[in-house]
């Protein structure tokens, strides 16, 4: 739970019946495609599998950017240790608008724990309180925030998102779980943490408070974007990503349409 990765990615290739490379995946996922028989292996170095079935939509089909081979290091400095997942428009705002960020992966990059500490703890946190104070939206939220709501949004940012955190902030994050039922929690126990009542109907956070007064999303997108660059001046960003990359959500047929503005 409170361990990073050095292998954020696997590289393996999902081809469509037609032979054709749909898209890149974790080797888990190759690995749910085989043994649902959804799937036939047909390589290795990388793992490649070919679908059995005719998916809905083409999936990445013609995309540079998500059919490239990513690499396992810091996208700041270089580094292949201690590696998490920087989400360059955090969390906190893109939960409320899940159906455009979805299948954003373009602006999740692998950072080392270090530089991924160092621009949350000196650099986000002052675009967030300019947010704050443009958007009328405390950092803290508006409303009555209790015990439970804290202990419950603690609870799922540990079980969903910890090797996506510095390591100092699970560490806080976990400690406070720990004061709360008296002893270091099971995954399990964090899991039933996400779901204890903690809802009273007033309280909105600071990133609901900002989004539901956000009206270009992909504008946006772009500040956060333009201020990890001029932050953190990284050296080893992938190939094809693109600050004005719009942001898409994929349709009923599974092809992908610009979202909003």
């Amino acid at each position: 739970m409170t361990e990073s990765v050095n292998n954020i990615y696997d590289g393996c290739q999902v081809l469509s019946p037609e032979g054709q490379l749909m898209f890149r995946c974790r080797r888990k996922k190759a690995e749910w495609y085989l043994k649902k028989k959804l799937a036939k292996i047909i390589g290795s170095e990388p793992t490649t599998i070919q679908l059995l079935f005719q998916p809905k939509g083409p999936g990445r089909i013609g995309d540079p950017f998500h059919l490239q081979k990513r690499q396992n290091l810091c996208c700041v400095c270089g580094s292949t240790d201690d590696l998490s997942r920087h989400h360059v428009v955090p969390y906190c705002y893109t939960k409320y608008d899940s159906e455009g960020f979805r299948h954003n992966s373009h602006d999740i990059l692998p950072m080392c724990q270090i530089c991924h500490a160092s621009y949350e703890e000196e650099h986000s946190l002052k675009l967030r309180k300019k947010l704050a104070a443009k958007y009328h939206a405390p950092l803290l939220g508006r409303g009555v925030y209790t015990d439970a709501m804290k202990i419950a949004r603690t609870a799922k940012a540990v079980y969903y998102h910890s090797l996506d955190m510095p390591s100092s902030k699970l560490y806080s994050f976990v400690e406070l779980l720990i004061k709360y039922i008296g002893h270091t929690p099971t995954i399990d126990e964090v899991g039933a943490l996400v779901d204890i009542n903690s809802s009273d109907g007033e309280y909105k956070s600071h990133g609901e408070l900002v989004m539901t007064k956000v009206k270009n999303i992909n504008k946006f997108v772009r500040i956060w974007r333009r201020h990890f660059l001029q932050s953190m001046k990284p050296k080893f960003m992938p190939k094809h990503w693109d600050i004005n990359r719009p942001i898409y959500k994929v349709d009923g047929v599974g092809n992908k349409v610009i979202y909003r503005k």
